[in-house]
């Protein structure tokens, strides 16, 4: 499974903030929120990281697909 992942310019400095493609296993589970956990976010991020999938506002919980295209941008509304 592949999922194309994209971090909006502000989170350049974030060392595991990389766009690319993400290669998983087929019966891996991923999640928007697994990608930031593995990227070194803390479960506590959430409330400042938003994800999209194809363009639209998902959960982090929200389960990816092959061939998803997810953008990682800040949440302009926490805090």
């Amino acid at each position: 499974m592949t999922i194309q992942v994209r971090w909006a310019a502000a989170f350049g400095a974030y060392e595991g903030a990389v766009d690319g493609e993400l290669e998983f296993g087929k019966s891996e589970a991923v999640t928007p929120r697994s990608i930031t956990l593995a990227a070194g976010f803390t479960d506590a991020d959430r409330f400042v990281v938003q994800a999209f999938v194809h363009g639209k506002l998902v959960t982090m919980d929200t389960p990816l697909a092959d061939g998803h295209e997810l953008l990682f941008d800040f949440n302009i509304h926490a805090g």
